[in-house]
């Protein structure tokens, strides 16, 4: 579906004035009234024909009819010709399938038009924008709770600015309830569940299974519902509604499996689940309750970092983007469901290099964790200490002033930000006589955040929207 507004641009200029071919290379060639010319391959006209033979399009479905077996690459056309005052090119087959083509469906897909490819590009939302601490300390976007949990336009910009920036915060939410992070997810879509425990939300119960989490007394069910109520997302269809949520909590505890549980000291920048093959890829953290002294968020944007290495010290980036660093993650955790203790065990391992690279050398991904790296190194004795002097450049890179966003997250604040591009820390704390540093969390991936902005620009006619069959 284009948007209105995509239409309205391209409908003045966008009558077809003449057609040709199919040549010896079986291109159609098409020509509109302002002079614009478009090269379209004739089997890619018969196979991207917009008509009930080609394609189910419905509100639930798009999806291709034909099938590559029984698809003939070589069919032919017995007739091409404008019609409707140059609004449609047809296109009638051997086959007998009769194919219309609207003049500003063409243009904007036009397989020659340069522009029209790069436009095309963008769909898949990877217009990311490097950062170093004062370009971002001028630009991260902080969004209203209130406005985000109402607004879909504020849902889209929120999840645009973590897509080009890799990360943007939430401001005010109701402060000291539970449900902040369950209520974020299901405006943004499909939480990813991972061994950072599981909790269960229903109308009447809830159910919690993650780290050492206090109980979930009556009154602060009573407050999550009153705060599901109140943002309208909580929509009785029957007697009760049963939803599955997972999220995890942040404080500190004895015998914590995971280092941000350990104490109250500052954390060393790192990636969260190097130690899993196919980490999650956006992280969010919501606090609930904050230190009294310190305990500051510091992100650094490891795209930027690793530009940096690449122009400043290309052997350390060729070690980084060629070798590969092994992690592991064994233990234990103890979740806790109806007054029942469970013990889940667990072995990760996996290996990942520090920078990885696209097809094209573009950086794609950072991954980079120094409490889970392993022993391991697969290469030569004679090559492990540069390695350890690249991984010890990066992270010197890392922490240099001029590469640091630090902000505090206040109650009620949220933050999600892009884990394989930027690596996070706090810095030590102080707690509140009687009160513990709390945040609740979980993960994301960018097919179903990336999912989301597309549906809302075709949803809210963006600009930006682009069409899908």
């Amino acid at each position: 579906m284009l948007s209105a507004h995509i239409i309205r641009n391209l409908r003045n200029a966008s009558k077809l004035a003449s057609v040709a071919g199919p040549n010896a290379d079986r291109i159609v060639n098409v020509k509109w009234s302002d002079g614009k010319t478009g090269e379209f391959p004739l089997i890619w006209l018969r196979d991207t024909s917009p008509d009930p033979a080609t394609y189910t399009i419905s509100p639930a479905m798009t999806a291709r009819n034909l099938t590559m077996l029984e698809f003939d690459v070589e069919q032919k056309a017995k007739k091409l010709w404008i019609d409707g005052d140059g609004d449609f090119l047809k296109i009638e087959w051997e086959s007998g399938v009769l194919s219309t083509f609207p003049s500003e469906w063409l243009q904007i897909r036009n397989p020659s038009d340069q522009e029209a490819r790069k436009r095309r590009r963008k769909v898949y939302l990877f217009p990311e924008e490097t950062w170093g601490k004062e370009e971002i300390e001028k630009k991260l976007k902080r969004f209203s709770h209130e406005e985000f949990m109402k607004n879909d336009r504020v849902v889209h910009d929120f999840l645009e600015a973590v897509c080009i920036d890799g990360i943007a915060v939430l401001k005010g939410a109701p402060k000291g309830v539970r449900g902040a992070v369950e209520a974020i997810g299901d405006r943004i879509g499909m939480i990813k569940r991972t061994h950072f425990g599981y909790w269960e939300n229903g109308s009447f119960n809830v159910n919690i299974l993650h780290f050492f989490t206090p109980k979930f007394d009556l009154m602060s069910q009573k407050l999550f519902l009153e705060y599901i109520h109140y943002n309208e997302y909580y929509i009785h269809k029957k007697k009760h509604v049963q939803y599955n949520l997972i999220v995890f909590e942040v404080s500190t505890k004895a015998d914590a499996s995971n280092m941000a549980y350990a104490s109250n000291g500052g954390l060393p920048f790192h990636t969260d689940f190097p130690s899993l093959s196919h980490p999650p890829q956006l992280q969010m953290l919501h606090m609930l309750q904050s230190a009294e002294e310190g305990g500051n968020s510091l992100f650094v944007d490891g795209f930027h970092v690793a530009e940096q290495l690449r122009s400043e010290n290309p052997e350390v980036f060729r070690i980084l983007t060629t070798h590969s660093m092994e992690y592991i993650e064994e233990g234990y955790d103890i979740h806790e469901i109806n007054g029942k203790e469970f013990r889940f065990d667990y072995d990760m391992c996996a290996r990942h290099k520090v920078i990885r690279l696209n097809d094209e050398g573009k950086v794609n991904k950072i991954q980079f964790g120094n409490a889970m790296r392993s022993w391991f190194y697969d290469c030569e004795p004679s090559q492990v200490q540069n390695v350890y002097r690249a991984m010890k450049t990066f992270t010197d890179h890392c922490y240099q002033s001029r590469n640091v966003l630090k902000f505090r997250l206040e109650d009620g604040d949220t933050v999600l930000w892009a884990n394989q591009r930027l690596l996070h820390t706090r810095d030590g704390f102080k707690n509140a006589p009687g009160k513990s540093r709390t945040l609740t969390g979980c993960y994301f991936d960018w097919d179903i955040v990336k999912s989301r902005v597309r549906h809302l620009r075709d949803k809210l006619e963006l600009e930006q929207n682009q069409p899908s069959a």
